[in-house]
C-alpha cells in the first residue's frame, strides 16, 4: 500500500492518484543537479489524521496555516521510504461539502547543492592563517598547509638589464614573485562539511588528486579612475653613492648630512632628463599628487584613499664573500614597520674544487678563518699527492700545477703541528674573483594598503639599506621607480587568511563543475547517512561484481535497441577556457591549442557538427626555465598576460589548476633563494616531461609529450558510445529494491552503479543503468534503460 507519510502522520491517497517515479544518470554528472530536486504531488483524503496535520485549511477564511513551517515527508511503499523530502500544501479542493488537500513532495534535494550554489568560493571554511613573508612561504612548502605560495613569472614587457659588473644583476625574490595556491581536496571536503556532509571517494584520496591546486586571488577593484587622478610613475634622475654607517646602514633621507642618498625618487614629469641627458618619458605625478614638500617626498592624495606602494629598487653594494652561499652587502631595506625586508645575497661564484684545470690560477677562500691559523691545500695529481699551497690567510691566490688530471682537492688544517683534514666551509674560485667586489641588486616590493589622506599624507623618509659593513659602498640607481598600488591587495607582512587569497568572484558550484568537466566526476548522494560518493565515471561503476537481471525483464513487452552514438556528435573537442599571455603566444607560434583534445566519432550514426566543451573556471599554463637567474633550470609557472589592456592589476591572474610535486633539485651550481636557499626549489606545474627524479604529467586534455591527458578519463565512454548501444526495457523491480538501487552502504546488492548482465536477442552483455524512465511503486514495474559496455 502507498502511502505519504507528513511529519509522522501517516495520510491516505486518492485511490485514483497516479504515481510515476523516474531517475536519470543525468544527475549524476551535473553537481547542480541535486539542488531542486524532483517533485511529485499527491492528493490526500480527509481522514482525521490529515484533518489534524491541516487543521482549518479545509475552511477558506480559516486560521490554518500550513506553509508557515517546514514540513518533512516520506513516501511510502510497504513500509519503505521510496522519496523522502520537503512537503508544502499546493491547494484544498473542494467538491461541494467534501474537500480533499493537494501537497507537493519534494524528494533528492540536497542542502550541499543549495549552498554550492548559493555560497561564494571565499566563503569556504578553509582553515589558513598565516602573513605574507618570505618565512612563512617557504615554510608552507614543506608542511600540509591548504595555502602555498608558488612561483609565478608575472607576465610582462621586460626593462632593460643592470650594466655594473660582469654577471647580470642580483634580482631578489620578493613575496610578489609567489602567487597563493589552493588545495583541491580542501576546497572541495571544506565545502561538503559546510552543508554537514561527509565524501567518500577513492579519486580524492589519492595522491594524484591531493596534488591538485587552483590559483587563489586577491581582493580586487577597478582602480583606473583613482589612476587617473592621483597615480604616478615617479624615477631617479641620477645614481648617488655613499658609504654604510657603523651601522652598516645606508638612508633615503634627505634631511640625514651623511650616509644617504637623499630622496628616494625625485622625477615626477615626462619632460625632465636624467644624468645621462634621457627624457623621463614615463615620469608622471597625475594631480601633482607626488611632490617634493619642503625638500621631502611626499604622496598627498586628493581624497583619503587606501593605497599600498610598489617599490622597485635597484642598487649597487660593495660585497664581502661570506660563505659558499652567501654574500656580505647591503641585504635588507626597511620601508616602515610592516616592511621590513629582510633578504640574503647569494654568492654566484662558483665552487671548483671538482673541477680542477692544470697551470690555472685559483684563490682559495676558508670562511671561518681566525687569526694563527695554518692551512695546506693539497690535490692528487696523475695519481699522486701534490700540495698546492701553504697560507695562514682568510685567502690567498695559487697555480695549479701542470699535469693530466688534478681532482680530490682537500684543504688540511694544522692542529698542533699536525695537518688534520678541514670538513668547516671553504671553496675554490676562478682566480680572477676577488674575495671582495660590487654586485648590481634589484628586487620590487609592494606594501600593504594604508590610508592616506589630504591632511595626513604619505612621507617616504624613513627608507634605509642596511646589512653591509661600515664602510661598503652603496650606489642608488636611477633605474629606481615608484608608483601606488589603489588595489586591496595585500602586501609584504600581511596578515593572511583563507577569504584574503579565495577572493575569486565565483560560486562554490563552479569549481564542483570545473572539476566535474576535467575528469568526468558522478556525484552521488545517500541523504540519509549525510554522504557524498564521487568518482571518475571510468571507476564510479563496480567492476567486481555482476548482477544476473534477464529473468527479470517482463516478456509481454518489447525490447529496444539504439546505438548509442546516436546522442553524440561526430566530432567532440574538450579544453580549457581561453588562454592568455605565454600560452596565447605558444598557440600562435605553434598553430595549436595547447590543453585541447578533439575525438572523431567513427559511427556513422552520430549527430553532425562539433560539440566543443570548455572548462569554465580553468586556463592553460605553461612553465618555463630562465626566469630566476640564480636557478635558470626551476621552471616557473607562467601567468598573467602584458597585452591585457582592461585591467591594471598586477597581482590578478586568470584561475589555474596545477600540480604542487614539491621541492624539487636544482643542477649543481643553482640555489634558490632566500630563505630557502637550497638546491632544490618548489615545483608546480601544468604540464611537466619528467625527470630522473619526477615522474612527467600533464593536465592537458591531449598527449604531450609522451604524457597521457586527461581524456583518458573521458577514453571507455567514448569507446562505448561509438561502439554500443543502448537498451530499452521493462523490469519486475520490489519498492524495496527500487529505493536500494540509491543506496551504496549495508551488504552487497544491486545499486546504480553496478554491472548487469541481460541475456536476449540470442546474446549476453552487460550493462549500466542509464535511467529510470518510469517506476510504478504499485506495480513493481520499472521501464529502463541500459547502457551496453565494452568489455562484455
Amino acid at each position: 500500500m502507498i502511502r505519504l507519510r507528513i511529519d509522522s502522520v501517516v495520510c491516505d491517497l486518492a485511490a485514483e492518484q497516479p504515481l510515476t517515479l523516474a531517475w536519470s544518470g543525468r544527475t549524476l554528472t551535473d553537481p547542480e543537479a541535486g539542488r531542486s530536486g524532483e517533485a511529485l504531488t499527491f492528493e490526500l483524503l480527509p481522514t482525521a489524521a490529515a484533518e489534524a496535520l491541516f487543521g482549518a485549511e479545509c475552511h477558506l477564511y480559516g486560521a490554518g496555516r500550513f506553509n508557515a513551517a517546514l514540513h518533512r515527508g516520506e513516501l511510502l511503499a510497504g513500509g519503505t521510504p521510496l522519496v523522502s523530502g520537503s512537503v508544502r500544501l499546493v491547494e484544498t479542493r473542494w467538491h461541494g461539502t467534501e474537500h480533499r488537500y493537494r501537497v507537493e513532495l519534494r524528494g533528492g534535494a540536497h542542502a550541499w547543492a543549495e549552498q554550492a550554489a548559493k555560497g561564494w568560493f571565499r566563503e569556504l571554511e578553509v582553515a589558513y592563517a598565516g602573513r605574507l613573508l618570505p618565512t612563512e612561504i617557504a615554510a608552507g612548502w614543506s608542511d600540509d598547509s591548504p595555502v602555498k605560495f608558488l612561483p609565478v613569472y608575472r607576465d610582462r614587457y621586460e626593462i632593460e638589464n643592470g650594466d655594473a659588473g660582469l654577471r647580470p644583476p642580483e634580482r631578489l625574490l620578493s613575496t610578489d614573485d609567489y602567487h597563493p595556491f589552493l588545495s583541491i581536496r580542501a576546497l572541495v571536503q571544506a565545502l561538503f562539511a559546510k552543508a554537514g556532509y561527509t565524501v567518500e571517494s577513492a579519486f580524492m584520496e589519492s595522491p594524484w588528486f591531493r596534488s591538485l591546486y587552483m590559483s587563489g586571488a586577491y581582493a580586487s577593484h577597478d582602480t583606473r579612475v583613482r589612476q587617473q587622478k592621483m597615480g604616478f610613475l615617479a624615477r631617479r634622475k641620477a645614481d648617488r653613492t655613499t658609504t654604510a654607517n657603523a651601522l652598516g646602514r645606508v638612508e633615503a633621507n634627505p634631511f640625514v648630512t651623511h650616509n644617504t642618498v637623499g630622496n628616494l625618487v625625485d622625477a615626477f614629469s615626462p619632460q625632465e632628463v636624467d644624468e645621462t641627458g634621457a627624457t623621463l618619458t614615463d615620469a608622471y605625478s597625475a594631480g601633482g599628487c607626488l611632490r617634493i614638500e619642503e625638500g621631502e617626498l611626499c604622496f598627498r592624495p586628493l581624497t583619503e584613499v587606501s593605497v599600498g606602494f610598489e617599490y622597485e629598487l635597484r642598487y649597487t653594494t660593495d660585497y664581502r664573500i661570506r660563505s659558499r652561499t652567501r654574500l656580505t652587502g647591503f641585504d635588507s631595506v626597511w620601508l616602515g614597520e610592516d616592511a621590513d625586508v629582510r633578504f640574503e645575497l647569494a654568492n654566484r661564484f662558483e665552487d671548483r674544487r671538482e673541477a680542477l684545470r692544470p697551470s690555472f690560477q685559483y684563490r682559495i677562500v676558508v670562511f671561518d678563518h681566525t687569526e694563527g691559523n695554518r692551512w695546506t691545500l693539497r690535490c692528487t695529481t696523475d695519481g699522486a699527492e701534490t700540495t698546492l699551497t701553504d697560507f695562514t690567510t682568510r685567502s690567498t691566490l695559487f697555480t695549479t700545477p701542470q699535469g693530466t688530471t688534478l681532482v680530490n682537492a682537500r684543504l688540511y688544517r694544522n692542529v698542533s703541528g699536525v695537518y688534520v683534514p678541514y670538513t668547516e666551509d671553504w671553496a675554490l674560485y676562478d682566480g680572477y674573483i676577488g674575495e671582495t667586489g660590487r654586485t648590481e641588486v634589484q628586487i620590487t616590493v609592494r606594501t600593504s594598503p594604508e590610508s592616506v589622506t589630504p591632511t595626513a599624507p604619505k612621507y617616504f623618509r624613513q627608507i634605509s639599506f642596511y646589512g653591509a659593513e661600515e664602510g661598503m659602498n652603496f650606489t642608488i640607481s636611477r633605474r629606481c621607480r615608484l608608483r601606488p598600488c589603489f588595489s586591496s591587495a595585500p602586501g609584504y607582512g600581511a596578515a593572511l587568511a583563507f577569504d584574503d587569497v579565495a577572493r575569486h568572484e565565483i560560486r562554490q558550484a563552479e569549481l564542483l563543475r570545473a572539476l566535474a568537466h576535467l575528469f568526468d566526476l558522478r556525484f552521488h548522494t545517500d541523504e540519509q547517512l549525510k554522504r557524498v560518493y564521487i568518482e571518475p565515471a571510468c571507476d564510479f561503476y563496480d567492476a567486481t561484481t555482476v548482477w544476473e537481471w534477464s529473468d527479470r525483464i517482463l516478456g509481454d513487452t518489447p525490447i529496444a535497441g539504439a546505438d548509442r552514438a546516436l546522442d553524440v556528435h561526430d566530432r567532440r573537442t574538450w579544453g580549457y577556457r581561453d588562454a592568455d599571455g605565454a600560452v596565447a603566444r605558444f598557440d600562435a607560434a605553434n598553430d595549436t591549442r595547447f590543453g585541447r583534445w578533439s575525438h572523431a566519432t567513427a559511427s556513422k550514426a552520430a549527430k553532425q557538427g562539433e560539440e566543443v566543451s570548455l572548462n569554465e573556471l580553468f586556463a592553460p599554463t605553461l612553465c618555463e626555465a630562465g626566469r630566476y637567474a640564480n636557478a635558470p633550470s626551476a621552471l616557473i609557472l607562467c601567468v598573467g598576460d602584458r597585452d591585457d589592456a582592461t585591467t591594471d592589476d598586477a597581482t590578478a591572474v586568470t584561475p589555474r589548476i596545477v600540480r604542487w610535486m614539491g621541492l624539487h633539485g636544482l643542477p649543481a651550481g643553482e640555489r634558490w633563494g632566500y630563505p630557502l636557499g637550497d638546491e632544490r626549489y618548489p615545483l608546480a606545474a601544468f604540464h611537466f616531461t619528467g625527470d630522473a627524479e619526477t615522474e612527467g604529467f600533464t593536465l592537458c586534455f591531449e598527449d604531450r609529450d609522451a604524457q597521457e591527458g586527461l581524456h583518458r578519463f573521458y577514453d571507455a565512454r567514448i569507446a562505448a558510445e561509438e561502439d554500443r548501444q543502448q537498451v530499452t526495457l521493462r523490469l519486475r523491480i520490489a519498492p524495496d529494491e527500487y529505493a536500494a538501487l540509491f543506496r551504496f552502504a549495508g551488504e552487497a546488492h544491486p545499486t546504480i552503479r553496478s554491472r548487469f548482465r541481460f541475456r536476449f536477442a540470442g546474446g549476453s552483455s552487460l550493462f549500466t543503468l542509464r535511467a529510470v524512465e518510469a517506476y510504478d511503486p504499485r506495480e513493481g514495474v520499472a521501464h529502463c534503460t541500459f547502457d551496453r559496455l565494452c568489455d562484455d
